[in-house]
Formats: C-alpha cells, structure tokens, sequence
C-alpha cells in the first residue's frame, strides 16, 4: 500500500511541475554582452539531453529557481539518478546581438563568475 501512494504522489508532484525548461520562458533581451548569461535549458530529468542556452542575467534567478523545481519533480527512476554526466563547457561567452543574448558559434572561452554561470563581456 505504502509502494502505491508513493508512486500516486509521484506522478501528481511530475504532473504539477515542468521538467523540461525552455529559452521561450525566461528574458532574453540585452543592450550589452554583460547582460547575458549561458544556462542549462532542457530535460532536467535526463542525462546529458540538456542543451546551453543565453538568457538576460536578469532571469539567472528564475532559471536556478526553475531548474531546482525540476529537479526536485524528476522521478526516481529517471536517468538524472542513474546516468552519470559531465555537462560539456560553451565554447564562447554569450554575446548580445541585435538586443538579443545569443551563443555564439565560436569566439572566446567563457568567463565564468563566482555564481559558476558563463557571463558575457563587454
């Protein structure tokens, strides 16, 4: 009985909260490079099926928020238990380009602060 009221709370906790973070959701506006900042979008509850996005540093705190919400919804099962992962670095720092962060091709290695993100650069 207790099995069955777990995996019942389970799916009502995943059914509440999005697993899937998407760049559509959160500001991506800038007027500079050092409004941007590169975060990890995606399937939070997959291994390694993430992808870096840039997004305004404003956002930085409802990104972290939403991804830890994620996180905490992921069921036991997924592969974010079970699936060892190195997230792979961005291959240049974010750039603002027509007033909209964006991550370029190639260019520069990422500066990263001391919150751990990949901030742009003026």
């Amino acid at each position: 009985m207790r099995v069955l009221v777990f995996a019942t709370l389970g799916f009502a906790v995943m059914g509440c909260t999005p697993t899937v973070l998407s760049i559509d959701d959160y500001e991506t506006t800038c007027q500079a490079n050092s409004d941007c900042v590169i975060v990890w979008l995606g399937d939070q509850c997959g291994a390694c099926s993430g992808e870096h996005a840039a997004v305004n540093d404003d956002s930085l705190g409802e990104v972290s928020a939403d991804r830890d919400a994620a996180a905490s919804a992921c069921p036991p099962w997924s592969e974010r238990f079970h699936v060892e992962c190195v997230m792979p670095l961005p291959a240049a720092r974010p750039v603002c380009g027509d007033g909209v962060c964006s991550i370029p091709a190639e260019g520069g290695g990422c500066s990263f602060g001391d919150d751990g993100y990949c901030h742009g650069a003026d």
